[in-house]
């Protein structure tokens, strides 16, 4: 697989080509990777991710209703946010004791 990089002139790293899109001839990255609050793990994809590892999580099934039932409600992502959030911040405390090494910026 022949993947192109382009080096992106304000970090001065090689991303990928297809991650990169520009607004108003500014270089956006977009390769950020939240923390799970349940797992740890680094994803791209928060709430697929929420949907697809730990649907028999309290939190998220409160999220899943959120999403069936209420369409047009604005909480859902105010909810998914705050999980966001948190997860990071778990991350970040791991960090500051040495146990990690990113240290993500929300």
């Amino acid at each position: 697989m022949n993947t192109k990089y382009r080096e992106n002139p304000r970090l001065g790293i090689a991303s990928r080509a297809s991650e990169i899109t520009t607004v108003k001839e500014r270089p956006v990255i977009r390769d950020k990777r939240n923390y799970c609050l349940f797992c740890e793990a680094p994803v791209r994809k928060l709430t697929k991710h929420l949907t697809a590892v730990h649907e028999k999580e309290p939190k998220v099934l409160h999220l899943l209703f959120w999403k069936k039932y209420e369409e047009g409600n604005e909480e859902l992502p105010r909810e998914v946010h705050k999980v966001r959030c948190f997860g990071n911040s778990l991350h970040n405390v791991k960090v500051l004791q040495g146990k990690a090494s990113d240290f993500v910026v929300s």
